[in-house]
């Protein structure tokens, strides 16, 4: 027989996670949008429902609460707020309808047989990348102001198209690298157009203006096209959702895991939206996410194959942007805790990536003053600072994560919060709390002295694109808070007695 008390955990734990998971998702329909509910949604609750409960009645229960309960909060939590309930009601309640059905269905079968539990849960990522893909797809479509589409803007038709933004810029490097020109001489000769053009200027005389070509070389090297760089982009963001599953799975449920993919897939949607594709710190902080699930777990079995994934993605981000040599750093700082082996062995991966990515910093930077150099003589001497007082950065970091996922000031404090201390009380072993923290804490703490110059200040507000490299690490850690909770333990949906 079943243990009462587990089935009662089991049942409440998948109704706070179908809830959590659908309020996050659907809210300001970030992931979870209009003829896709029914195909994305529904399904993915009532599967969740049903590999967690595995019992036919409390399954379809919690599928359908979690669809109608998920929503309802969300529409309360949303900015801006939903349409009346009369126009999105119907389609919800149809939405918890499927899902009751699919949890019914779906928990016979895997009452039959224990291993259709891990393929529903294959299929329940699938589903999270599939919502995450098509609303990234709807966003990028989106007609712009001046014409055309974002999808557009970042595959220009010509070399004479107007800067309109760093996007434009970042677009055009990419079309220089296709035309075989040379990378340093074509940065400094855009961001003089920059300046003429877009009110507002850059500094042209720091090197830290000059963005690293990996980045671009790579998108060239694809063909260039919009619906190419689309394609590179999805692929990474997918591997950046499954990466905050599996690091979840490590100290959670099945449930709680995809509530983790959701965050990280809805923050990844809400950025395609809200700013520039071609921002290397989005790249680079999709791979941090990589970076640190496979830290997690390189602990486990296969240890030494999720230690290469993670050093690999670690340098990849630290070639992209020179701040994800954070990531390698932390890696470093990992490798140094009490563990098998010597420490200097455990370390010295981490330090031949580092020495690499310096190494390439400075071959980066002496190529940057070298086209410096060639600048007209400067009125003013070069005025940057990366110091912002007053932790306008983090308010920014947060603010605007709010506002590209939809859920709101509050909620997007709240998730922070979580965030942080979901990385720092998790039952992890102490190397994997210190990588956690560091990224989670650690972006928080810099966040609140500093900014990229000229991003933030008193009294305004923009979107901070330094903080792209470590939010969507900190919000995959969001489930973990749960973690010493007996409900949401990783072995209880899988080892229920009969």
């Amino acid at each position: 027989m079943r243990d009462a008390s587990g089935d009662s955990n089991r049942l409440l734990a998948t109704a706070i996670a179908a809830a959590t998971l659908i309020a996050i998702a659907a809210v300001g329909q970030s992931l979870f949008f209009g003829p896709y509910l029914n195909m994305t949604l529904a399904p993915l609750a009532g599967l969740a429902a049903a590999v967690a409960v595995r019992e036919r009645i409390g399954a379809t229960a919690a599928a359908a609460v979690g669809v109608l309960g998920g929503s309802l909060l969300g529409a309360a939590i949303a900015s801006p707020a939903w349409a009346s309930p009369a126009d999105w009601l119907p389609t919800v309640a149809v939405a918890a309808g499927i899902a009751a059905v699919i949890a019914f269905g779906a928990a016979a079968v895997v009452a039959a047989d224990e291993r259709a539990a891990r393929l529903f849960s294959a299929v329940c990522v699938v589903l999270v990348l599939a919502a995450m893909c098509l609303s990234v797809f709807d966003r990028v479509n989106q007609p712009l102001a001046g014409g055309g589409t974002l999808l557009t803007a970042i595959a220009p038709a010509s070399d004479s198209v107007r800067i309109v933004g760093d996007e434009t810029m970042f677009a055009l490097s990419i079309r220089g690298f296709m035309e075989h020109k040379p990378y340093y001489p074509t940065m400094r000769d855009l961001l003089l157009r920059r300046n003429v053009e877009l009110v507002g200027s850059v500094e042209t005389r720091v090197p830290m203006s000059y963005r690293l070509p990996t980045l671009y070389a790579l998108l060239a090297a694809l063909g260039g096209s919009g619906n190419a760089l689309l394609a590179a982009l999805l692929a990474l963001a997918s591997a950046a959702v499954a990466s905050a599953y599996l690091l979840c799975r490590r100290f959670v449920a099945e449930q709680f895991g995809l509530l983790g993919a959701v965050s990280v897939a809805a923050c990844l949607a809400g950025y395609a939206g809200g700013v520039r594709l071609l921002d290397s710190e989005y790249w680079a902080g999709m791979l941090g996410v990589v970076f640190l699930a496979a830290l997690v777990w390189s602990g486990a079995k296969n240890g030494r194959t999720w230690l290469f994934v993670s050093l690999a993605a670690a340098v990849a981000a630290a070639l992209i942007r020179e701040l994800g040599i954070a990531f390698l750093l932390v890696g470093a700082a990992a490798s140094l805790a009490p563990g098998a082996g010597t420490r200097l062995r455990r370390v010295a991966p981490w330090l031949v990536g580092i020495v690499a990515a310096l190494a390439v910093y400075a071959v980066h930077w002496r190529s940057a003053l070298a086209v410096i150099a060639t600048l007209p003589p400067a009125t003013e001497p070069a005025q940057v600072s990366w110091i912002q007082p007053f932790g306008i950065p983090l308010a920014s970091a947060v603010w605007f994560t709010g506002v590209f996922m939809k859920l709101g000031l509050v909620t997007a404090i709240v998730l922070f919060v979580v965030g942080v201390l979901g990385a720092l009380v998790s039952p992890a072993t102490f190397r994997d709390r210190l990588a956690m923290g560091l990224v989670a804490l650690g972006g928080v703490v810099v966040s609140l002295f500093f900014g990229a110059a000229g991003n933030v200040g008193v009294g305004r507000l923009t979107p901070p694109y330094w903080a792209m490299l470590f939010v969507p690490s900190l919000l995959a850690c969001v489930p973990l808070l749960l973690a010493r909770w007996r409900g949401a333990a990783p072995g209880l949906t899988n080892s229920a007695s009969r």
